[in-house]
C-alpha cells in the first residue's frame, strides 16, 4: 500500500509539472492536441569566413522548425572544428560559438544537436595583419642639410610588435621640403613643415598610421662651444621592458666631451633643469663638433602600461652650452605601450646597439654592433653582416660587405661586435647592419634584424 501511494504521489507530481508547461502546446480538447514543431535543421553563419591570426570570429547558429519557425541555437548546439590546431570554436558558457584561430591553414566549423548535424562552413585562417602603426620620432626640428631616421614599429593583429621601417613605403607629403630615402632616412631639403607618412602594404591590405611632422628651419647656429641637443628619440616594448634609442648631435664648435643621457619612463612634463638623474643613464665619452651619435638605453621589468617618456642630453649639465645650446637637450613625450605578452620559445634576434666611427689614419670605418636574442631558444650559426652604402636597404638572405658569423646565442644573451669596413665614406654613408643576413635562423618576426646608420667622413 505505501509503494502505490509512492507511485500515485509520484504520478501527481509529474502531472502538476507536465500542466504547468504549457509553452509549444496547444490547448484544447483531447482529440486536439498539437504536438511541438520538431527540429528539422540547422543554420550556421558567417558562411566561409576569412579571419587573421590574433583576431576572433564569432558564429552563430540558428535552427529551422518544422512549423517554419526559427530560434538561436548559438548558446544550445555543440560547436567541431575539423583542425583545432587551425581554428578551436568553444563551447564553454558565454563563449559559445566563439573561434579562435591558432595557425594559417584552412579548417571547417559545423554545429551539432544531438545527432542532428549543420552545414559545414570553411575558414581560411590567413597571417596576422597590422592593426597600428607609429612612426618615432612622431615630431622633430631639422636645419637644412640634416637628416634624421624615422622608425616605423608596426603592432599587429596577434599582439606582436616589430620594426618595419625597412618594409613600409615612405611618403612626403612636400618633397622640396624633406626628401624619404631607404629605410626611413629624411634628408632636409627646404624651410618649411612637412608630413611623412608610412603604410604597410600586405597583398592587397594597406594600413597608414598617424603621420610625423618634420620642420625645417634655417642655417644652423654655430655656438662657440660645444652643443649637444636630442634630434629624436624612439622607444620599442621588448615585452617587460623598453629599448631607447635617443639621436643627439652636438651642433657646437668645439668637441663635448663626457656627458651624461638620461631617459625617464613616466613623466607627465619635461625632466627640468640639471643636475638631473633618470630611469636609466648612458654616458658618452666624446662627440665631436658637427658630428651625430644614437645612444642606447633599456628599461628592464617594467609594468604592462602605456608611458608617456622624455630624454635629456647633458643630464647632469657638465658640459657649458651657453643660453641658447641649453634650450634644445630634451626630447618627450614619447608615447610607448608595455604588453603583457610572453616572450617568443624561439629565437628572436633584433639590434641593441649600432654606432658607426670614421677612423681616417686606418682607413676604415669600424661599427660597434650588439646583438640579442629575446626568443627562448638558442640562435645557432648565424651571420651579421654590414653593408656599407647600399642602394637599398638589404633584404636577407643577402651578401654583405664585412660579416661576422656567431656560433651560438643564447635566450637573454647579447653578443658584443666589431666590424670594419676598409674604405673611407665620400662624401658620406647610409650604412645597414643585417642580422641573419643569410636567413638561417627561423624567428617569430623577421622585421626587426635591420639597423642603419649614417657615416660622415
Amino acid at each position: 500500500m505505501r509503494g502505490s501511494a509512492h507511485h500515485l504521489a509520484t504520478s501527481l507530481a509529474v502531472l502538476l509539472v507536465a500542466s504547468s508547461c504549457t509553452g509549444g502546446w496547444s490547448q484544447g480538447d483531447d482529440d486536439d492536441v498539437v504536438l511541438p514543431a520538431s527540429l528539422i535543421g540547422i543554420g550556421v553563419t558567417p558562411g566561409n569566413p576569412t579571419v587573421s591570426l590574433g583576431e576572433s570570429v564569432q558564429f552563430a547558429a540558428v535552427g529551422y522548425y518544422s512549423d517554419q519557425s526559427t530560434r538561436d541555437l548559438t548558446d544550445v548546439v555543440s560547436w567541431e572544428s575539423s583542425d583545432n590546431s587551425v581554428i578551436m570554436v568553444s563551447s564553454s558558457l558565454d563563449q559559445e560559438g566563439l573561434g579562435s584561430p591558432l595557425a594559417v591553414g584552412d579548417a571547417r566549423v559545423r554545429a551539432s544537436f544531438f545527432e542532428l548535424n549543420s552545414n559545414e562552413v570553411a575558414v581560411t585562417v590567413t597571417e596576422a595583419v597590422v592593426t597600428d602603426i607609429q612612426i618615432q620620432p612622431r615630431g622633430c626640428s631639422l636645419y637644412l642639410g640634416e637628416s634624421v631616421q624615422l622608425v616605423a614599429e608596426a603592432e599587429f593583429s596577434d599582439g606582436s610588435r616589430g620594426n618595419v621601417s625597412g618594409t613600409v613605403r615612405w611618403i612626403t607629403s612636400n618633397g622640396a621640403i624633406v626628401t624619404v630615402e631607404g629605410a626611413g632616412l629624411v634628408r632636409a631639403t627646404g624651410l618649411g613643415t612637412a608630413e611623412v607618412r608610412a603604410v604597410y602594404e600586405q597583398g592587397t591590405f594597406q594600413f597608414e598610421g598617424e603621420p610625423a611632422s618634420v620642420e625645417v628651419v634655417g642655417g644652423e647656429i654655430v655656438i662657440d662651444g660645444a652643443d649637444v641637443r636630442v634630434l629624436g628619440m624612439t622607444a620599442v616594448s621588448t615585452g617587460n621592458g623598453v629599448d631607447y634609442t635617443i639621436t643627439v648631435k652636438n651642433s657646437g664648435g668645439t668637441p663635448a666631451s663626457g656627458f651624461w643621457v638620461a631617459v625617464w619612463l613616466q613623466l607627465q612634463e619635461g625632466p627640468g633643469l640639471p643636475p638631473l638623474s633618470g630611469d636609466g643613464e648612458q654616458f658618452v665619452e666624446l662627440l665631436d663638433a658637427g658630428q651625430s651619435a644614437e645612444v642606447f638605453i633599456r628599461l628592464e621589468n617594467v609594468s604592462p602600461g602605456s608611458y608617456q617618456s622624455w630624454a635629456a642630453v647633458d643630464a647632469l649639465g657638465s658640459l657649458y652650452e651657453g643660453d641658447l645650446g641649453e634650450n634644445n637637450n630634451y626630447w618627450g613625450p614619447e608615447p610607448v605601450t608595455v604588453s603583457t605578452s610572453g616572450g617568443s620559445s624561439r629565437a628572436e634576434l633584433s639590434i641593441t646597439y649600432l654606432q658607426a666611427y670614421t677612423q681616417s689614419a686606418q682607413g676604415r670605418v669600424l661599427y660597434i654592433v650588439d646583438v640579442t636574442n629575446h626568443g627562448g631558444e638558442v640562435a645557432e650559426d648565424f651571420t651579421v653582416g654590414v653593408f656599407a652604402n647600399p642602394d637599398f636597404p638589404p633584404i636577407a638572405p643577402a651578401i654583405p660587405d664585412e660579416q661576422v658569423t656567431i656560433d651560438s646565442l643564447g635566450p637573454g644573451g647579447t653578443a658584443f661586435l666589431n666590424l670594419a669596413v676598409r674604405s673611407l665614406p665620400s662624401p658620406w654613408w647610409h650604412s645597414f647592419v643585417l642580422v641573419d643576413a643569410f636567413a638561417t635562423v627561423e624567428e617569430p618576426n623577421e622585421t626587426n634584424n635591420l639597423g642603419s646608420t649614417q657615416v660622415l667622413p
